[in-house]
């Protein structure tokens, strides 16, 4: 199977689509048009501007063609999932194969359904949508949306035990931070050292240096852009453990 890209880089998305109809194919991928097209079936994929055009050629002959607009769908997607789209309507139009989650494929469709719950859509616009243009089945976009509903009610209810009860160190409890940071130290005493000697004075010394010395790169630590930078993307991707994280962070600052 041959495929001709143009004005995009987008090639695991197109192979993802294509091996749909085509499972267990080669997959060749060239960037521009070909003097002869080859013999069986090829696709062409071609992203101009906001418009997304996706062809099938079977023998040399062009048998499909689909075009959509990235600005016609309110749907939020990119360039990339809008291209698939038009190279997955355009295949269903040449070689006529059934697919229950349709256009779904590479992604997880509870995942794109919450986004829309989160921005008020109805069930039935949402059931509608992945109908059109997803072509996804009314069961699996039922199926879909059930999930979505019970992952927004788990992820509810985690936010509330969260809230509701503050973070402890069960494995310490009524230890401070500062004392819970020394205990995790060695001191003269674990070690077979005489209290009183002074090699066990200049140890317990190295260790509260240590704990300091931790705390203190931990602190700066969370001033760096980079630092900064990682806890936005977690508080974006994973809401609950930026929380566990950030109410961990007082142990150390």
């Amino acid at each position: 199977m041959i495929a001709i890209l143009l004005g995009h880089r987008f090639v695991n998305e197109m192979q993802t689509i294509t091996q749909l109809f085509f499972p267990g194919e080669g997959f060749v991928h060239v960037n521009e048009m070909p003097a002869k097209m080859p013999e069986g079936y090829a696709i062409m994929a071609e992203m101009a501007g906001n418009m997304a055009v996706a062809a099938v050629y079977k023998d040399g002959e062009k048998v499909a063609e689909h075009a959509m607009s990235v600005d016609s769908l309110p749907l939020y997607l990119s360039s990339g999932r809008v291209l698939m789209l038009a190279l997955y309507h355009a295949l269903q139009r040449a070689v006529g194969a059934y697919t229950p989650w349709g256009a779904l494929t590479g992604i997880r469709p509870s995942k794109m359904v919450r986004e829309w719950l989160a921005r008020g859509w109805s069930d039935d616009k949402i059931i509608a949508t992945l109908a059109d243009p997803f072509c996804c089945t009314r069961q699996k976009a039922e199926l879909a949306l059930t999930v979505a509903h019970a992952e927004d009610r788990l992820t509810a209810r985690i936010y509330e035990q969260a809230a509701s009860k503050p973070l402890t160190l069960s494995r310490h409890p009524g230890l401070t931070s500062t004392q819970f940071a020394a205990s995790t130290y060695p001191t003269a005493r674990h070690c077979g050292l005489d209290p009183q000697s002074p090699s066990a004075s200049r140890f317990n010394n190295t260790q509260k240096w240590m704990i300091a010395s931790n705390r203190l790169r931990i602190k700066s630590a969370m001033t760096d852009p980079i630092a900064q930078l990682f806890i936005k993307m977690l508080r974006k991707t994973a809401p609950y453990l930026f929380y566990i994280v950030t109410a961990q962070l007082p142990l150390y600052t």
